[in-house]
Protein backbone atom coordinates (compact mmCIF):
# COMPACT_ATOMS: atom_id res chain seq x y z
CA UNK A 1 0.00 0.00 0.00
CA UNK A 2 1.17 3.48 -1.15
CA UNK A 3 0.38 7.18 -0.06
CA UNK A 4 -0.66 9.97 -2.46
CA UNK A 5 -0.87 12.98 -0.03
CA UNK A 6 -4.30 14.78 -0.97
CA UNK A 7 -5.06 17.71 1.22
CA UNK A 8 -8.24 19.48 1.44
CA UNK A 9 -9.26 21.95 3.14
CA UNK A 10 -10.76 21.63 6.41
CA UNK A 11 -10.75 23.07 9.91
CA UNK A 12 -11.58 22.13 12.97
CA UNK A 13 -11.07 23.41 16.42
CA UNK A 14 -10.20 20.69 18.84
CA UNK A 15 -10.15 20.31 22.95
CA UNK A 16 -7.46 18.51 24.42
CA UNK A 17 -7.51 17.77 28.08
CA UNK A 18 -3.31 16.72 28.73
CA UNK A 19 -3.15 14.66 31.97
CA UNK A 20 -0.73 13.95 34.15
CA UNK A 21 0.26 10.79 35.26
CA UNK A 22 -0.02 11.41 39.22
CA UNK A 23 -2.88 14.50 39.41
CA UNK A 24 -3.53 17.51 36.72
CA UNK A 25 -6.78 19.90 37.24
CA UNK A 26 -8.66 19.85 34.80
CA UNK A 27 -8.71 23.00 32.63
CA UNK A 28 -11.71 24.91 32.17
CA UNK A 29 -12.73 26.32 28.35
CA UNK A 30 -13.83 29.81 27.78
CA UNK A 31 -17.74 28.47 27.22
CA UNK A 32 -17.11 25.97 30.43
CA UNK A 33 -19.81 27.81 33.40
CA UNK A 34 -17.64 28.47 35.92
CA UNK A 35 -18.72 26.72 39.80
CA UNK A 36 -16.62 26.66 42.82
CA UNK A 37 -15.71 22.74 41.94
CA UNK A 38 -12.09 21.92 41.85
CA UNK A 39 -11.62 19.12 39.30
CA UNK A 40 -8.88 16.86 38.88
CA UNK A 41 -7.44 13.55 37.13
CA UNK A 42 -5.53 11.45 39.29
CA UNK A 43 -3.38 8.58 39.14
CA UNK A 44 -4.73 5.07 41.00
CA UNK A 45 -1.67 5.32 43.12
CA UNK A 46 -2.34 9.38 44.18
CA UNK A 47 -6.02 8.14 44.74
CA UNK A 48 -4.92 4.84 47.38
CA UNK A 49 -2.29 7.93 49.13
CA UNK A 50 -4.93 10.53 49.40
CA UNK A 51 -7.44 8.30 50.94
CA UNK A 52 -5.33 5.72 52.53
CA UNK A 53 -7.49 2.10 50.44
CA UNK A 54 -4.38 0.82 49.83
CA UNK A 55 -6.17 -2.34 49.52
CA UNK A 56 -8.24 -1.12 47.24
CA UNK A 57 -9.33 -3.85 44.72
CA UNK A 58 -9.61 -3.31 40.70
CA UNK A 59 -13.04 -5.36 40.85
CA UNK A 60 -16.42 -4.68 42.30
CA UNK A 61 -19.61 -6.86 43.23
CA UNK A 62 -23.05 -5.39 44.17
CA UNK A 63 -23.80 -7.36 47.42
CA UNK A 64 -26.57 -8.85 48.81
CA UNK A 65 -28.56 -7.90 52.16
CA UNK A 66 -31.15 -10.07 54.09
CA UNK A 67 -34.20 -8.83 51.62
CA UNK A 68 -32.54 -10.40 48.73
CA UNK A 69 -30.51 -7.74 46.50
CA UNK A 70 -29.33 -4.61 47.49
CA UNK A 71 -29.46 -2.93 44.23
CA UNK A 72 -33.20 -2.75 43.23
CA UNK A 73 -34.74 -0.60 40.44
CA UNK A 74 -38.09 0.42 41.36
CA UNK A 75 -39.79 -1.30 38.45
CA UNK A 76 -38.27 -4.91 38.48
CA UNK A 77 -35.01 -6.66 40.12
CA UNK A 78 -31.49 -5.58 39.55
CA UNK A 79 -29.37 -8.52 38.49
CA UNK A 80 -25.71 -8.56 40.63
CA UNK A 81 -22.87 -8.01 38.60
CA UNK A 82 -19.37 -8.12 38.78
CA UNK A 83 -17.10 -5.27 37.63
CA UNK A 84 -14.17 -4.00 36.34
CA UNK A 85 -13.07 -0.78 37.61
CA UNK A 86 -10.98 1.41 35.16
CA UNK A 87 -8.11 2.71 37.78
CA UNK A 88 -7.05 4.76 34.33
CA UNK A 89 -9.61 7.11 34.72
CA UNK A 90 -10.09 8.42 38.40
CA UNK A 91 -11.64 12.03 38.36
CA UNK A 92 -11.34 13.91 42.14
CA UNK A 93 -14.08 16.34 43.00
CA UNK A 94 -13.71 18.99 45.75
CA UNK A 95 -16.35 20.86 46.79
CA UNK A 96 -16.85 22.96 50.64
CA UNK A 97 -14.03 20.67 51.73
CA UNK A 98 -15.64 17.22 50.57
CA UNK A 99 -14.02 15.09 48.13
CA UNK A 100 -15.17 12.51 45.76
CA UNK A 101 -13.56 10.01 43.06
CA UNK A 102 -15.54 8.59 40.05
CA UNK A 103 -14.46 5.71 38.48
CA UNK A 104 -16.23 3.87 34.89
CA UNK A 105 -16.58 0.39 35.68
CA UNK A 106 -17.70 -2.15 33.12
CA UNK A 107 -19.77 -5.73 33.71
CA UNK A 108 -17.32 -8.65 33.18
CA UNK A 109 -19.76 -10.43 31.35
CA UNK A 110 -19.28 -7.86 28.41
CA UNK A 111 -20.17 -3.84 28.05
CA UNK A 112 -23.93 -3.07 27.79
CA UNK A 113 -24.61 -0.87 24.59
CA UNK A 114 -27.04 1.33 26.19
CA UNK A 115 -25.66 1.91 29.41
CA UNK A 116 -22.82 3.15 31.26
CA UNK A 117 -22.00 2.33 34.79
CA UNK A 118 -19.63 4.45 37.21
CA UNK A 119 -18.21 3.69 41.15
CA UNK A 120 -18.67 6.60 42.74
CA UNK A 121 -16.31 6.94 46.27
CA UNK A 122 -16.97 9.47 48.72
CA UNK A 123 -15.95 10.94 52.63
CA UNK A 124 -18.83 11.21 54.17
CA UNK A 125 -17.49 12.89 57.78
CA UNK A 126 -14.25 10.82 57.89
CA UNK A 127 -15.20 7.61 56.22
CA UNK A 128 -15.05 6.18 52.91
CA UNK A 129 -18.93 5.43 51.38
CA UNK A 130 -19.19 3.91 47.95
CA UNK A 131 -22.36 3.86 45.39
CA UNK A 132 -23.05 2.77 41.72
CA UNK A 133 -24.34 4.93 39.32
CA UNK A 134 -25.84 3.72 35.80
CA UNK A 135 -26.64 5.98 32.94
CA UNK A 136 -28.54 5.34 29.70
CA UNK A 137 -26.23 5.83 27.13
CA UNK A 138 -25.94 6.54 23.06
CA UNK A 139 -24.43 8.25 20.79
CA UNK A 140 -25.73 11.42 18.48
CA UNK A 141 -25.07 11.96 15.05
CA UNK A 142 -21.30 12.95 15.04
CA UNK A 143 -20.56 9.88 17.18
CA UNK A 144 -20.24 11.56 20.43
CA UNK A 145 -21.30 10.12 24.02
CA UNK A 146 -24.53 10.60 25.44
CA UNK A 147 -25.47 9.60 28.56
CA UNK A 148 -28.77 10.57 30.31
CA UNK A 149 -31.19 9.04 33.13
CA UNK A 150 -28.64 8.85 35.29
CA UNK A 151 -29.54 6.81 38.96
CA UNK A 152 -27.74 5.58 41.62
CA UNK A 153 -28.44 1.72 41.77
CA UNK A 154 -26.33 0.76 44.55
CA UNK A 155 -24.90 2.43 47.82
CA UNK A 156 -23.16 1.34 50.84
CA UNK A 157 -24.50 3.13 53.42
CA UNK A 158 -28.19 4.35 53.91
CA UNK A 159 -28.64 8.15 53.23
CA UNK A 160 -32.10 8.95 54.01
CA UNK A 161 -32.99 11.94 51.40
CA UNK A 162 -29.42 12.77 50.89
CA UNK A 163 -28.58 14.21 47.17
CA UNK A 164 -26.13 13.95 44.29
CA UNK A 165 -25.07 16.19 42.24
CA UNK A 166 -23.58 14.24 38.83
CA UNK A 167 -21.72 16.98 36.74
CA UNK A 168 -20.92 15.11 33.49
CA UNK A 169 -18.67 16.83 30.42
CA UNK A 170 -20.82 17.22 26.98
CA UNK A 171 -19.59 18.96 23.71
CA UNK A 172 -21.03 21.58 22.32
CA UNK A 173 -20.77 23.94 19.63
CA UNK A 174 -20.42 27.63 20.27
CA UNK A 175 -20.74 28.43 16.85
CA UNK A 176 -17.71 30.90 16.82
CA UNK A 177 -14.65 30.05 14.29
CA UNK A 178 -14.03 31.57 11.37
CA UNK A 179 -15.93 28.58 9.31
CA UNK A 180 -19.23 29.52 11.64
CA UNK A 181 -22.09 29.58 9.87
CA UNK A 182 -25.62 29.80 11.10
CA UNK A 183 -25.40 26.24 12.14
CA UNK A 184 -23.86 24.10 14.33
CA UNK A 185 -20.77 23.03 11.84
CA UNK A 186 -18.37 21.91 14.60
CA UNK A 187 -15.94 24.43 13.51
CA UNK A 188 -15.30 25.59 16.73
CA UNK A 189 -16.32 23.24 19.36
CA UNK A 190 -15.62 23.52 23.36
CA UNK A 191 -16.29 21.19 26.50
CA UNK A 192 -18.92 22.10 28.61
CA UNK A 193 -20.43 20.75 32.14
CA UNK A 194 -23.97 19.84 32.43
CA UNK A 195 -25.39 18.73 35.52
CA UNK A 196 -28.11 16.51 37.11
CA UNK A 197 -29.16 16.07 40.50
CA UNK A 198 -30.57 12.54 42.06
CA UNK A 199 -32.41 12.01 45.41
CA UNK A 200 -33.45 9.03 47.45
CA UNK A 201 -36.65 8.59 48.98
CA UNK A 202 -36.42 7.27 52.51
CA UNK A 203 -39.01 4.71 52.17
CA UNK A 204 -38.31 2.46 55.05
CA UNK A 205 -36.57 -1.23 54.61
CA UNK A 206 -33.35 -0.32 55.15
CA UNK A 207 -31.46 0.15 58.44
CA UNK A 208 -28.12 1.90 59.17
CA UNK A 209 -25.21 0.56 56.99
CA UNK A 210 -27.83 -1.70 54.84
CA UNK A 211 -27.65 -0.66 51.20
CA UNK A 212 -29.93 1.17 49.42
CA UNK A 213 -30.85 2.13 45.91
CA UNK A 214 -32.05 5.73 45.05
CA UNK A 215 -34.00 6.92 42.66
CA UNK A 216 -34.42 10.08 40.55
CA UNK A 217 -36.88 12.46 41.82
CA UNK A 218 -39.31 13.78 39.84
CA UNK A 219 -38.30 17.05 38.31
CA UNK A 220 -34.60 16.83 39.79
CA UNK A 221 -32.35 16.53 37.02
CA UNK A 222 -30.70 18.41 34.36
CA UNK A 223 -30.58 22.13 36.61
CA UNK A 224 -27.46 23.96 35.70
CA UNK A 225 -28.02 26.52 38.02
CA UNK A 226 -27.22 24.01 40.95
CA UNK A 227 -24.85 24.65 43.83
CA UNK A 228 -23.18 21.57 44.62
CA UNK A 229 -22.01 21.30 48.28
CA UNK A 230 -24.78 23.81 50.16
CA UNK A 231 -26.97 21.16 50.89
CA UNK A 232 -26.49 18.91 54.28
CA UNK A 233 -25.56 15.34 53.05
CA UNK A 234 -24.87 16.28 49.83
CA UNK A 235 -22.70 14.53 47.30
CA UNK A 236 -21.17 16.34 44.60
CA UNK A 237 -19.34 14.38 41.73
CA UNK A 238 -17.99 14.96 38.18
CA UNK A 239 -17.71 11.57 35.90
CA UNK A 240 -14.95 11.61 33.63
CA UNK A 241 -14.29 13.02 30.47
CA UNK A 242 -16.13 11.41 27.15
CA UNK A 243 -13.16 11.74 25.28
CA UNK A 244 -11.79 9.49 27.33
CA UNK A 245 -13.64 6.83 27.36
CA UNK A 246 -13.38 5.10 23.71
CA UNK A 247 -11.24 2.42 23.36
CA UNK A 248 -9.64 0.87 20.01
CA UNK A 249 -12.40 -2.16 20.66
CA UNK A 250 -15.01 -0.13 20.81
CA UNK A 251 -13.90 2.19 17.71
CA UNK A 252 -13.77 -1.34 15.79
CA UNK A 253 -16.97 -2.52 16.78
CA UNK A 254 -18.34 1.04 15.90
CA UNK A 255 -17.23 0.42 12.46
CA UNK A 256 -18.98 -2.59 11.90
CA UNK A 257 -22.65 -0.95 12.37
CA UNK A 258 -24.80 -1.17 9.62
CA UNK A 259 -25.73 2.00 7.81
CA UNK A 260 -29.74 0.91 7.88
CA UNK A 261 -31.36 4.48 7.10
CA UNK A 262 -28.67 4.60 4.01
CA UNK A 263 -27.32 8.44 5.19
CA UNK A 264 -23.91 7.61 5.87
CA UNK A 265 -23.63 8.68 9.34
CA UNK A 266 -21.80 4.92 10.70
CA UNK A 267 -18.18 4.34 8.61
CA UNK A 268 -20.37 0.79 7.76
CA UNK A 269 -16.95 -0.54 6.70
CA UNK A 270 -18.51 -4.87 6.33
CA UNK A 271 -19.76 -4.09 2.45
CA UNK A 272 -15.88 -2.16 1.74
CA UNK A 273 -14.80 -5.78 3.41
CA UNK A 274 -16.97 -8.19 1.78
CA UNK A 275 -15.66 -6.48 -1.61
CA UNK A 276 -12.22 -6.95 -1.03
CA UNK A 277 -12.53 -10.34 0.28
CA UNK A 278 -13.63 -11.15 -3.11
CA UNK A 279 -10.45 -10.01 -4.79
CA UNK A 280 -7.90 -11.64 -2.55
CA UNK A 281 -7.00 -14.28 -5.59
CA UNK A 282 -6.18 -11.57 -7.62
CA UNK A 283 -2.68 -10.50 -8.61
CA UNK A 284 -2.60 -7.09 -7.20
CA UNK A 285 -4.10 -4.94 -4.50
CA UNK A 286 -7.46 -3.36 -4.05
CA UNK A 287 -7.84 -0.88 -1.27
CA UNK A 288 -10.60 2.33 0.18
CA UNK A 289 -10.44 5.12 1.81
CA UNK A 290 -13.00 6.71 4.60
CA UNK A 291 -13.62 9.70 4.49
CA UNK A 292 -15.32 12.18 6.95
CA UNK A 293 -17.39 15.27 6.46
CA UNK A 294 -19.97 17.47 7.03
CA UNK A 295 -23.34 17.06 4.82
CA UNK A 296 -26.06 19.78 4.12
CA UNK A 297 -27.95 19.36 7.25
CA UNK A 298 -24.93 19.55 9.68
CA UNK A 299 -24.63 15.76 9.96
CA UNK A 300 -20.91 13.92 10.30
CA UNK A 301 -21.43 11.27 7.64
CA UNK A 302 -18.62 8.87 6.07
CA UNK A 303 -17.67 8.57 2.53
CA UNK A 304 -16.04 5.57 1.28
CA UNK A 305 -13.96 5.53 -1.99
CA UNK A 306 -12.76 2.17 -3.85
CA UNK A 307 -9.65 1.92 -5.22
CA UNK A 308 -8.15 -0.49 -7.77
CA UNK A 309 -4.69 -0.82 -8.61
CA UNK A 310 -4.29 -2.55 -12.47
CA UNK A 311 -0.49 -1.29 -13.41
CA UNK A 312 1.38 -2.54 -10.00
CA UNK A 313 1.26 -4.51 -7.19
CA UNK A 314 0.71 -2.11 -4.63
CA UNK A 315 -2.64 0.03 -4.28
CA UNK A 316 -2.16 3.52 -3.63
CA UNK A 317 -4.19 5.56 -1.35
CA UNK A 318 -4.81 9.46 -0.80
CA UNK A 319 -3.93 10.91 2.83
CA UNK A 320 -5.10 14.15 3.84
CA UNK A 321 -6.79 16.19 6.64
CA UNK A 322 -10.35 14.43 5.79
CA UNK A 323 -9.21 10.80 6.56
CA UNK A 324 -9.64 8.72 9.15
CA UNK A 325 -9.58 4.82 7.47
CA UNK A 326 -7.72 3.02 5.21
CA UNK A 327 -9.00 -0.75 3.63
CA UNK A 328 -6.66 -2.92 2.20
CA UNK A 329 -6.11 -6.31 0.06
CA UNK A 330 -3.46 -8.11 -0.15
CA UNK A 331 -2.74 -10.38 -3.24
CA UNK A 332 -2.10 -14.10 -3.39
CA UNK A 333 1.71 -13.42 -3.61
CA UNK A 334 1.43 -10.69 -0.73
CA UNK A 335 2.29 -11.42 2.95
CA UNK A 336 -0.65 -12.73 4.86
CA UNK A 337 0.04 -10.32 7.73
CA UNK A 338 0.70 -6.67 7.78
CA UNK A 339 3.65 -5.88 6.09
CA UNK A 340 6.39 -2.91 7.31
CA UNK A 341 5.06 -0.48 4.47
CA UNK A 342 1.53 -0.26 6.00
CA UNK A 343 2.59 0.62 9.25
CA UNK A 344 4.49 3.67 7.17
CA UNK A 345 1.77 4.59 5.77
CA UNK A 346 -0.38 4.09 8.97
CA UNK A 347 2.33 6.32 10.47
CA UNK A 348 2.41 9.01 7.78
CA UNK A 349 -1.92 8.88 7.66
CA UNK A 350 -1.96 9.37 11.01
CA UNK A 351 0.40 12.93 11.11
CA UNK A 352 -1.51 13.79 7.87
CA UNK A 353 -4.78 13.56 9.42
CA UNK A 354 -6.65 16.22 11.20
CA UNK A 355 -6.23 16.56 15.10
CA UNK A 356 -9.83 15.83 15.16
CA UNK A 357 -9.63 12.27 13.62
CA UNK A 358 -6.70 11.16 14.71
CA UNK A 359 -8.19 9.12 17.65
CA UNK A 360 -10.16 7.11 15.21
CA UNK A 361 -7.29 6.40 12.59
CA UNK A 362 -7.38 2.78 11.54
CA UNK A 363 -6.05 0.62 8.86
CA UNK A 364 -7.26 -3.16 8.06
CA UNK A 365 -6.06 -5.74 5.78
CA UNK A 366 -7.88 -8.42 4.28
CA UNK A 367 -5.57 -11.38 3.01
CA UNK A 368 -5.84 -15.36 2.30
CA UNK A 369 -4.94 -17.65 4.88
CA UNK A 370 -1.19 -19.10 4.58
CA UNK A 371 -1.64 -21.94 5.72
CA UNK A 372 -5.21 -22.79 5.07
CA UNK A 373 -6.27 -21.78 1.99
CA UNK A 374 -10.05 -21.79 2.28
CA UNK A 375 -9.75 -19.38 4.82
CA UNK A 376 -9.85 -15.28 4.15
CA UNK A 377 -8.60 -13.28 7.55
CA UNK A 378 -9.47 -9.60 8.28
CA UNK A 379 -6.62 -8.00 10.16
CA UNK A 380 -7.16 -4.41 11.96
CA UNK A 381 -4.24 -1.87 13.31
CA UNK A 382 -5.31 0.79 15.86
CA UNK A 383 -2.38 3.23 16.90
CA UNK A 384 -1.87 2.95 20.64
CA UNK A 385 1.76 5.44 20.95
CA UNK A 386 2.50 6.90 18.01
CA UNK A 387 5.53 8.53 19.31
CA UNK A 388 6.32 4.45 19.62
CA UNK A 389 5.21 3.79 16.26
CA UNK A 390 7.31 6.86 14.99
CA UNK A 391 10.54 5.75 16.74
CA UNK A 392 10.13 2.17 15.42
CA UNK A 393 9.10 3.36 11.41
CA UNK A 394 12.06 5.47 11.91
CA UNK A 395 14.67 3.30 13.58
CA UNK A 396 14.21 0.69 10.86
CA UNK A 397 14.28 2.96 8.10
CA UNK A 398 17.19 4.62 9.01
CA UNK A 399 19.20 1.39 9.24
CA UNK A 400 22.38 1.16 7.52
CA UNK A 401 21.48 -2.30 7.05
CA UNK A 402 18.88 -1.46 4.54
CA UNK A 403 21.19 1.64 2.66
CA UNK A 404 20.19 2.18 -0.99
CA UNK A 405 20.11 4.66 -3.72
CA UNK A 406 16.21 5.25 -3.87
CA UNK A 407 13.28 4.40 -1.43
CA UNK A 408 11.66 1.71 -3.69
CA UNK A 409 14.95 -0.08 -3.28
CA UNK A 410 15.51 0.72 0.78
CA UNK A 411 12.00 -0.75 0.98
CA UNK A 412 12.33 -3.83 -1.08
CA UNK A 413 15.46 -4.53 0.93
CA UNK A 414 13.23 -3.74 4.36
CA UNK A 415 10.38 -6.53 2.89
CA UNK A 416 13.31 -9.20 2.00
CA UNK A 417 13.99 -9.21 5.52
CA UNK A 418 10.19 -9.21 6.36
CA UNK A 419 10.04 -12.17 4.14
CA UNK A 420 12.37 -14.28 5.91
CA UNK A 421 11.41 -13.52 8.92
CA UNK A 422 7.69 -14.35 8.49
CA UNK A 423 8.78 -17.54 6.56
CA UNK A 424 10.36 -18.49 9.80
CA UNK A 425 6.53 -18.22 11.30
CA UNK A 426 4.94 -19.41 8.63
CA UNK A 427 2.75 -21.45 10.87
CA UNK A 428 2.24 -18.63 13.13
CA UNK A 429 2.23 -15.39 11.06
CA UNK A 430 0.50 -13.91 13.80
CA UNK A 431 2.84 -14.20 16.06
CA UNK A 432 6.11 -13.73 13.61
CA UNK A 433 4.48 -9.73 13.31
CA UNK A 434 3.75 -9.32 17.19
CA UNK A 435 7.58 -10.12 17.63
CA UNK A 436 8.50 -7.75 14.78
CA UNK A 437 6.51 -5.00 16.01
CA UNK A 438 6.34 -5.71 19.93
CA UNK A 439 6.76 -2.62 22.29
CA UNK A 440 6.07 0.08 18.92
CA UNK A 441 2.96 1.48 20.06
CA UNK A 442 0.20 -0.57 18.02
CA UNK A 443 -2.30 -2.87 18.69
CA UNK A 444 -3.51 -6.24 15.96
CA UNK A 445 -6.27 -7.16 16.00
CA UNK A 446 -8.80 -9.89 14.07
CA UNK A 447 -12.09 -10.20 12.39
CA UNK A 448 -14.34 -13.52 13.07
CA UNK A 449 -15.36 -14.81 9.88
CA UNK A 450 -19.30 -13.34 10.19
CA UNK A 451 -17.57 -9.62 10.90
CA UNK A 452 -19.66 -9.16 13.65
CA UNK A 453 -16.87 -8.89 16.59
CA UNK A 454 -12.95 -8.46 16.93
CA UNK A 455 -10.21 -10.13 18.84
CA UNK A 456 -7.35 -8.36 20.39
CA UNK A 457 -3.87 -10.72 19.85
CA UNK A 458 -0.92 -9.92 22.14
CA UNK A 459 2.01 -11.03 23.30
CA UNK A 460 1.98 -12.77 26.65
CA UNK A 461 4.83 -14.60 28.79
CA UNK A 462 5.00 -18.44 28.20
CA UNK A 463 8.14 -20.04 29.67
CA UNK A 464 7.02 -23.19 27.41
CA UNK A 465 8.38 -21.64 23.99
CA UNK A 466 11.50 -20.51 22.54
CA UNK A 467 11.23 -17.47 21.85
CA UNK A 468 9.14 -17.57 25.89
CA UNK A 469 6.12 -16.01 24.36
CA UNK A 470 2.60 -17.42 22.96
CA UNK A 471 -0.42 -14.68 21.45
CA UNK A 472 -3.08 -14.20 23.74
CA UNK A 473 -6.29 -13.74 22.36
CA UNK A 474 -9.14 -11.15 24.20
CA UNK A 475 -12.49 -10.66 22.72
CA UNK A 476 -13.33 -7.31 22.08
CA UNK A 477 -17.11 -7.44 22.20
Amino acid sequence: MKQQLKRAPYFVVGLFLFVGCQTEEIPFTECEQQDIRKVTKVSFTTFKNLTGLTDFKTTFVLPKNNNGLVARRSSSGYVPNDFIIDTDQITQTVVDGKTSYSFPITPKEGEKEDSRFYLVVYDKEGSWLDMVIESDFSKDAFGNPNETGYREIYASAARGTGCTTIFTWVIKCNRRGRCSTGICDRCSICLKTDSERICGKDDGGYGDGAGKPLEPIEGGGGSSNIKPGLTKGEVVVTLPSPGNTDTPCRQLKSLLEPDHDNKQLVPNIKPQILWLQELVNEKVEYGVEIKKGINFNGDMVYTPTRVESESSSEVTLNTGNRMMGWLHSHPKSGFGIFSFQDLKFLKEAYEETSEDNKAEIFTIMVCRDKTDPTKINTYAIKIDDVLALRAKIDAVWNDQEYSASNDDIKLGKIHAKQKEDYHYYTDELEFGFLMQFANSGISLYKANVQLTSWTKLELEADTGHNPPFKVKQTSCN
